[in-house]
């Protein structure tokens, strides 16, 4: 395990614990037409129930098969996916992660793929880490969520996944045996470490043809 990948994780950790409020963009719907439109994509394996929120670059909405089992599903507009400096998009990049970390404890895990830009994911009804946090909560349960994110985030570094979005909004806390469990939902901003090394190659490949000119 590099030491890189050690030093990264440390800090994802750190900022988990320690910083309590984050924002979350799930106030307005999503864009006019999109529930539609998801609708007629997942039917008939799946009925859309309700719109969750959005991030930077995807929204989710609250979906169940035709057994009534709830899921989340993500979706990417193409836009938002657009950058011409990247070789591999944030829905290749949640995939990727996802398959590298299948069989590891404390990852949401992936259901299905659809199409280029929508995954089918669990759906959790715990809390975020922010909100659990603040709860009148026993040390010995705080040393358990603290256990169980450095558990993950070393997994993640054994797979050579790297996270850029470790943050309290993307960590559900449900109770098992009335204990804490950590899940991490959301991985569309980690990626392979391979890919890493891919970027930087075409940053640097960017940088040298301007230079040139």
């Amino acid at each position: 395990m590099s030491i890189l990948l050690i030093r990264h994780h440390i800090i994802s950790v750190l900022l988990c614990i320690f910083i309590l409020t984050f924002s979350i963009s799930s106030e307005s719907g999503p864009p006019k037409g999109l529930s539609s439109k998801i609708s007629k994509i997942i039917s008939p394996s799946y009925t859309l129930v309700k719109f969750l929120g959005s991030g930077g670059e995807s929204e989710v909405f609250l979906v169940k098969d035709n057994q009534g089992k709830l899921y989340a599903l993500k979706y990417w507009s193409k836009e938002k996916q657009h950058d011409y400096l990247r070789d591999i998009t944030p829905f290749q990049n949640s995939i990727k992660a996802h398959k590298k970390l299948s069989h590891a404890p404390y990852i949401n895990h992936l259901y299905k793929v659809i199409g280029n830009n929508i995954l089918i994911l669990g759906y959790l009804t715990g809390k975020e880490l922010s909100n659990y946090l603040q709860e009148n909560i026993k040390t010995s349960q705080l040393r358990t969520v603290i256990n169980q994110i450095m558990q993950a985030l070393t997994n993640m570094s054994s797979h050579e996944v790297i996270g850029f979005d470790t943050s309290a909004e993307n960590i559900i806390i449900t109770l098992k045996s009335n204990e804490p469990f950590v899940t991490f939902v959301d991985l569309g901003a980690y990626i392979s470490v391979e890919s890493l090394y891919q970027r930087n190659k075409t940053y640097s490949s960017l940088i040298y043809t301007i230079l040139k000119k």
